[in-house]
This record gives structure tokens, C-alpha cells and sequence, in this order.
């Protein structure tokens, strides 16, 4: 975004700052690009007064991410706040639910909805929709307090390719690229689909019928399995990790992690997680940055880290594995920040953008399948009481 803003500010006076990430105009006004990266830095947004926010790629963000952004929508000069965000389809995400509404069945705009504007407030962390403002006041006027009953309007807007046709002169071959896609990647970004989700895939609904509301208090092993990257771009794949606890031959599945890194960053928050989680052992794979995490990974920390060779592709790996998922094995959580995403990423692979996740289970369950059978001379080998 900050490559093309360096091409369009200029031509209304805009003046760069501090690499392009901030921009002045003649007027006064002020353009930002910032990041949130992690859920925990909406803190950083105490206190600010934005009257525009605009996401890219909202999806990538989570619900509390937006909604708290929201509250920071503000202005003391006066200016109307407005948020604008924009997206790419998809059926696991906070947000296929909250646009429900503008989406028929086969999971295609409805075209005469997306000319409606309606407006929600929120109730005990639920969006409460109406028609218009005042069904919304007349509705909930014995629920919420009137000077708290202040409802948002919000609008869908659906765009398909068709609709950038700048684009389309600039990189013809774009569409091409779309049209080789699988099916549901296909749907997704060049057709707009918000229901589309894989038929095939490898991991079934109702193999993840087995939840937990509370761990257990003694895990027989903590294991985290880690799939590294090379760079932070926003092209790059991500830094996976996986913790799950073991205990009477089940994994509890503790904690999903991904982030895009540069090294030094991903290598931190690989020790960070270690810190936390206290696994007996770590599983890195040796492909990438992983190799030199592995290497540096004794020196830096004290927890045991074993190197895993990949031998197979990503899809081969999973569907080695999922004898153990189909039987039950993976406890999932009943909630988690990172659950409704992960998911629908498990459930739809290959058909899904976030595969790093995935690829680091299936190195978890391999490890599990191949080595934990054996655990007595294992833990002596590694080290492991």
C-alpha cells in the first residue's frame, strides 16, 4: 500500500515521512499506514483519535481487532468518522457472519441488498441488526439505556474483477492467474463467493467432534511444532506454531500461532512461546530460516529441539496423519481467539490460504505417530523427564 500511495499522493501535494509510512498534505491532513500485527497491540491504540480508519484485507484481522479500531473512530475537530475496510471471500472468517445478511445462499452478493445501508448496535458481544435507526431504538429502548442506545450504519459493497479495469490493462494475465486456481480459491477471489468451502478435504467436520472447556491439570508432554519462513512480505508464508499437550494418549490442542517474520523477529517469538508454554520438546522443521533457528535454537534456549526433514509434499504429509484426527486423537478447544480461522483452515486444506498452521500439525502428528509409541527410549535420547 505504501508503494502505490508513493505514486498517487504526490499528484494532491502529499509529503512523505518517515519512509512513506506517513504522509502531509497542504490541508493539514494526515495519512498512516500502521500495522496490528497481534491482537494484543490494540492497546497501542489508547487514547487515539482516528476520524478514518481503513483495513486491507480485513479478514486477516480479527473481531475484537476491528470493533475495538472502532471505538478509536473519533474526532475533536468535528470531521464525520468513517471506517472503510476491504477483503477477499472467506466462509471461516468473523466476517461471513457478520455480512451475512447481503449473501444468498450459493454464497453470491444479493444485488439489490447491497444497495441497502443498515445499522447494528452491539449487545453482550453480538451485533443486533435493523432496517434503520430508529426500528433499532424502538426495538431495544427497554434494553439499552438511552443514552447508550446509539446505533452504527454499515454497508456491503461488493466488486468483482470486472469492476478494476485499471488492473486488468496493467497485468492482463492477472485474470489467467485467478482461473488456475482450485476450485475454491477460484470461487473466492475471482467469482466473490462467501460460502464456498472445499468438499475434499482431507480433515472432516465430524472428526473434530471432541472439544474441551478446560485442559487437564498434568499433561504427560507439552510438544510445539514450528514451520518457519523466510521474509515478512506480505506474499511471504507465515511462522507456524503449534503447542498441544499430551495426556492419555490424547493431544489437547493449546495454542495456534502464525505471524509473518523476518528472522530475528520469528526467532523471538519462538523462544517467547517456549517461555510460555514450558514444552519438553520442540519440533522445527529443516527447510528455510528453520535450519538456522535449529542451529542457534541450543545456544539460545534451554528447551530440547529436534530437526524434522520434510519428505513429502504438504497434502501427502496431512493425509499420512489423518488417521489420528479421524480417530479422535485432536482435542480441540471449545473457544479460542484463533479457533473459527484455523478451523476452516484445517477443514479446507488445500483449499485455503493459511497453510503454515497445517503443515506444522501435520509434523506434530507425525512426530507423534512415529516417536511417542516409543516414548520410554525416546525420552531418554532426547533428554526429556
Amino acid at each position: 500500500m505504501a508503494d502505490e500511495a508513493s505514486k498517487l499522493y504526490p499528484l494532491i501535494g502529499g509529503t512523505p515521512k518517515d519512509n512513506g509510512i506517513e504522509w502531509e498534505f497542504p490541508s493539514g491532513a494526515k495519512i498512516n499506514f500502521r500495522h496490528l500485527q497481534h491482537e494484543k497491540n490494540i492497546y497501542d491504540w489508547q487514547g487515539a483519535q482516528i476520524p478514518r480508519i481503513g483495513w486491507d484485507e480485513l479478514t486477516h484481522f480479527t473481531e475484537r481487532q476491528f470493533f475495538y479500531l472502532l471505538s478509536r473512530a473519533r474526532s475533536a475537530a468535528g470531521i464525520p468518522t468513517r471506517v472503510r475496510a476491504t477483503c477477499n471471500p472467506d466462509a471461516g472468517s468473523w466476517l461471513a457472519k457478520f455480512i451475512d445478511w447481503w449473501i444468498d445462499p450459493r454464497g453470491l452478493p444479493i444485488p439489490e441488498r447491497c444497495q441497502q445501508t443498515r445499522w447494528f448496535v452491539r449487545l453482550d458481544d453480538k451485533t443486533v441488526w435493523g432496517d434503520s435507526r430508529q426500528e433499532l431504538i424502538n426495538r431495544l429502548s427497554d434494553t439499552i439505556a438511552p443514552e447508550n442506545l446509539l446505533p452504527k450504519s454499515f454497508r456491503f459493497i461488493p466488486a468483482s474483477l470486472e469492476d478494476n479495469p485499471l488492473l486488468l490493462n496493467n497485468d492482463p494475465a492477472y485474470k489467467a492467474n485467478l482461473l488456475a486456481q482450485s476450485r475454491v480459491e477460484r470461487e473466492r477471489l475471482l467469482h466473490g463467493n462467501w460460502r464456498v468451502k472445499s468438499d475434499q478435504g482431507i480433515i472432516k467436520p465430524h472428526w473434530l467432534r471432541h472439544r474441551y472447556g478446560a485442559p487437564p491439570t498434568r499433561f504427560d508432554r507439552v510438544v510445539q511444532s514450528w514451520d518457519t519462513a523466510a521474509t515478512a512480505k506480505e506474499t511471504s508464508a507465515f511462522w507456524a506454531c503449534i503447542t498441544v499437550g499430551i495426556a492419555d494418549n490424547l493431544l489437547y490442542l493449546l495454542d495456534v500461532y502464525w505471524c509473518r517474520h523476518q528472522y530475528a523477529d520469528g526467532k523471538r517469538a519462538a523462544l517467547s512461546l517456549a517461555q510460555k508454554w514450558r514444552p519438553n520438546l520442540v519440533l522445527i522443521e529443516e527447510a528455510s530460516t528453520g535450519i538456522t533457528l535449529l542451529q542457534e535454537w541450543r545456544q539460545a534456549s534451554s528447551f530440547s529441539a529436534h530437526g524434522v526433514k520434510p519428505d513429502k509434499s504438504k497434502v501427502e504429509r496431512l493425509e499420512a496423519e489423518s488417521p489420528a484426527v479421524e480417530s479422535g486423537k485432536l482435542i480441540l478447544p471449545e473457544q479460542a481467539r484463533w479457533l473459527p480461522e484455523f478451523e476452516s483452515a484445517l477443514l479446507n486444506f488445500p483449499d485455503t490460504q493459511l497453510k503454515d498452521p497445517i503443515d506444522a500439525l501435520s509434523q506434530l502428528l507425525k512426530w507423534y505417530r512415529i516417536e511417542y509409541t516409543q516414548a520410554p527410549a525416546w525420552s531418554q535420547r532426547m533428554g526429556i523427564g
